[in-house]
């Protein structure tokens, strides 16, 4: 592959990524599916088999009564690629995940994604992902920082459409994402 094309295709897939990473902290599902190709397959703790599935009924990409999770947020890093060819990586990556859950615990989880990505019709796209679980930690819940020093009103994070990302963006095609109008 030309250097300029790797790292090109680097980017694209550092992106679809951060869209997961996104897509898990806001609850979007049509994101998350975008991160995949069809019939991509994941394997997720006890959950083995397509990543569709995966995304509709286990995962956090939608809002759900009862769910444990209140909200959490996703930092990506360290995202190593190596390409078979022009057409075919296997990405490493490292995640953190801090998640505020019902139970009154704040839980904190490091770990690995080992990801295939192939690209077809010109996108890169995850077709196996291994979430692998290195740490993790759980700790009280403690008292909100804007509680504590209260100031003018805060914006906060919400799962779903609700979220103030949304103000700001909108889907294009494939999932993308590009500039929305902003509201004002």
């Amino acid at each position: 592959m030309d250097p300029i094309q790797q790292l090109l295709a680097k980017q694209e897939i550092a992106e679809v990524l951060y869209r997961h990473a996104r897509a898990g902290d806001r609850s979007d599902a049509e994101l998350a599916h975008a991160c995949y190709h069809a019939g991509a397959t994941e394997r997720h703790g006890e959950f083995d088999g397509l990543a569709a599935k995966v995304i509709d009924a286990l995962s956090s990409t939608r809002p759900k009564p009862g769910s444990p999770t209140e909200g959490m947020v996703h930092a990506v890093t360290n995202i190593l690629t190596e390409f078979d060819d022009d057409l075919h990586a296997f990405v490493e990556s490292y995640y953190v995940a801090w998640c505020q859950m019902t139970d009154g615990v704040d839980a904190t989880i490091g770990g690995r994604y080992l990801d295939k990505f192939e690209k077809r019709d010109g996108r890169w796209a995850i077709v196996h992902r291994d979430v692998i679980f290195d740490w993790s930690r759980a700790e009280p819940e403690t008292a909100k920082f804007w509680e504590e020093h209260p100031a003018a009103p805060h914006l906060y994070g919400k799962l779903g459409e609700s979220d103030p990302l949304y103000i700001y963006t909108h889907r294009g095609p494939e999932g993308t994402h590009s500039p929305g109008k902003i509201a004002s």
